[in-house]
């Protein structure tokens, strides 16, 4: 039997919080879970007004216009973290397109906020919520998921989980997200 990475549910995290990480599993698996997330392509955001870290706010019609790459974590997420070095690369690359936005979600709270920021050294926009918004916004497909709406404010690409690792995260967030991102400029 073949093996290829896929998406396992970590629920013992407080308040029901769960984060994917990629392990180990059967093809069909993978291929499954994919077809899953398929359902959310040409769905737009349900109606949001949040506040960020550097005082602005962000809505839903914030999103129609530009291409909004969307991010959702939290600081006890193995694979939340493992994508902050490639969500940097992500955000620096493509902030000078005048039709592109980043934002980043995340239920905690300021300090934590802040603490993370300078932890990891994060250079895009941080909104913080409470982790039920967070969980209507992204879905309820836990953490971390990342999301691209194109300039009609319509989902094009779709992704919950991902691996523990920085070298693994970087290679698939330059395999899809990256990519994806290119084909709209």
């Amino acid at each position: 039997m073949s093996k290829i990475l896929f998406i396992l549910i970590v629920s013992f995290l407080p308040k029901n919080m769960y984060c994917q990480a990629i392990v180990e599993a059967d093809s069909g698996a993978i291929e499954k879970y994919k077809e899953a997330l398929k359902k959310y392509i040409g769905k737009e955001s349900v109606d949001f007004v949040i506040k960020g870290s550097n005082g602005k706010s962000v809505s839903k019609k914030d999103l129609v216009g530009k291409v909004t790459f969307m991010n959702f974590w939290f600081e006890s997420c193995p694979p939340c973290v493992a994508e902050f070095d490639a969500l940097n690369r992500v955000y620096n690359e493509f902030k000078g397109q005048t039709k592109f936005q980043f934002v980043s979600f995340t239920f905690e709270n300021k300090e934590a906020v802040e603490r993370v920021t300078k932890k990891y050294a994060l250079e895009f926009p941080i909104y913080y919520t409470s982790y039920e918004k967070c969980s209507l916004l992204n879905f309820n497909q836990g953490y971390p998921t990342n999301i691209i709406f194109n300039e009609k404010g319509q989902i094009i690409y779709f992704n919950a989980g991902g691996p523990t690792t920085n070298s693994e995260a970087n290679k698939i967030i330059n395999e899809t997200v990256i990519t994806k991102l290119k084909e709209c400029f």
